[in-house]
């Protein structure tokens, strides 16, 4: 029985992703957890909060002006790929690769414009700004929609894999010798900034790499061909991004704004820790939604749709596992990253319940962008984070950190039910 499990995985392109991505990642998760313990080891919880929330500006600006191509890519070019169309493949590439830059350089731009008014409403510091302004030239080197979906149309996971790690390895050798050089929050900034922008740059190498390695390393060549529906894709995937940040970057600025720096970094701590239970799911939606594409290029739309309810299952059995063992250990381990562990067990223990309940759901979002329903996803999102952001505010001033995790449960919640709803009465 277990050869035949064996050889199932080995003739199974989902199967064999699968292991290589949670190989990877799970390494990856234990290098950040020792980075996670060494920074605030080196700078503390104050500090550490501080980078958080600089990261958390960045982002905010590319979450809103960035195109989710890789998305657009893998969703075209499963179709392209499956036709033999060569050409129109190279012609979406370009495309969307024009499109990641434009989007960078505008990110940029507004990131600069608004550093004031930003500063104003959190009530920073002036001289926090030139981390802030040094951060925000990272976002030059964030072109990796497009690498990203050609990596993961082309099968290519390993090689992602062995750019987190050894990304992850280098960042963890750099943090160890400031931890013993007693370096200071400056040393700490730089780094998280320059590994970043090494991913980066690797990741986009890569891609070039699987381009040519398939014929269509010359796509910078064909005429740049205006495709509404290619542009109108990734329009609507950046609304439906744009819309999203309330659950993404924007939380971090409410839990600075109204129970300070330290929180944001007792967040990142449960961000990071239930990481293991995402290392189960990431990987999977990392190759799912390329396959929901490819199933559903091909006509076989009810098989996609059992492809989400399998996972589903496979992940909320998997993710309650590692929650009891997290749980049940909590006393042990919390401490090495938490002097004042005790008082956040609660908390914790209800932000597991709402990362196992969306990782195991997390497939439903795919599956709804694979059958094109991005416009429905849109209208569902603006009402259910028009309410989300409505009880935040009430949730986080009287219950804390409490509040803001049961905001996001309800949040996740409603999404996922509508849309479960809509599959089950709609899309039969």
């Amino acid at each position: 029985m277990l050869n035949e499990l064996k050889n199932k995985i080995k003739n199974s392109r989902i199967g064999k992703n699968f292991i290589v991505l949670l190989f990877g990642s799970g390494i990856g998760t234990i290098i950040g957890i020792l980075n996670l313990s060494i920074i605030l080891k080196s700078i503390g919880m104050e500090n550490n909060g501080i980078i958080i929330m600089i990261q958390t500006y960045v982002g905010l600006f590319s979450g809103i002006f960035s195109f989710k191509s890789f998305e657009a890519i893998i969703k075209f070019l499963a179709v392209t790929i499956e036709n033999k169309d060569y050409e129109k493949t190279k012609q979406y590439i370009k495309f969307s690769f024009i499109l990641d830059i434009i989007s960078a350089i505008v990110s940029v731009i507004f990131a600069y414009i608004f550093l004031n008014i930003g500063f104003k409403i959190m009530g920073w510091q002036n001289d926090l700004k030139i981390f802030v302004q040094i951060y925000i030239v990272s976002l030059l080197f964030n072109v990796v929609g497009t690498p990203i979906g050609i990596i993961r149309i082309y099968n290519k996971f390993d090689s992602m894999v062995r750019i987190g790690i050894g990304v992850s390895a280098i960042k963890l050798i750099l943090f160890i010798i400031g931890l013993l050089l007693k370096k200071g929050f400056v040393y700490f900034f730089l780094i998280e900034l320059i590994i970043g922008i090494i991913n980066n740059i690797l990741i986009l190498v890569q891609s070039i790499i699987i381009l040519y390695k398939n014929n269509l390393g010359d796509f910078w060549k064909n005429k740049i061909i205006f495709d509404k529906e290619y542009f109108m894709f990734n329009v609507y995937s950046s609304i439906y991004t744009t819309i999203d940040l309330p659950v993404q970057q924007i939380t971090n600025f409410i839990i600075n704004k109204y129970l300070g720096f330290s929180e944001v970094s007792v967040y990142g701590v449960f961000t990071r820790i239930a990481g293991l239970i995402l290392k189960v799911e990431a990987p999977l939606s990392q190759i799912v939604y390329p396959e929901m594409n490819i199933r559903i290029a091909k006509g076989e739309k009810k098989s996609a749709i059992n492809l989400y309810k399998k996972l589903f299952k496979m992940i909320f059995a998997t993710g309650i596992a590692l929650t009891l063992v997290l749980l049940v250990s909590y006393d042990f381990w919390m401490k090495y990253f938490l002097s004042d562990s005790n008082i956040y067990k609660i908390s914790f223990a209800l932000y597991l319940a709402y990362v196992v309940y969306t990782s195991a759901s997390r497939s439903i979002h795919d599956l709804f962008i694979s059958l094109g329903y991005i416009k429905l996803n849109v209208r569902i999102l603006i009402i259910v984070n028009i309410f989300y952001i409505a009880i935040l505010f009430v949730f986080i001033t009287t219950l804390g950190l409490n509040g803001m995790i049961i905001s996001l449960f309800l949040q996740s919640l409603s999404v996922i039910q509508i849309k479960k709803y809509i599959l089950r009465n709609y899309l039969r």
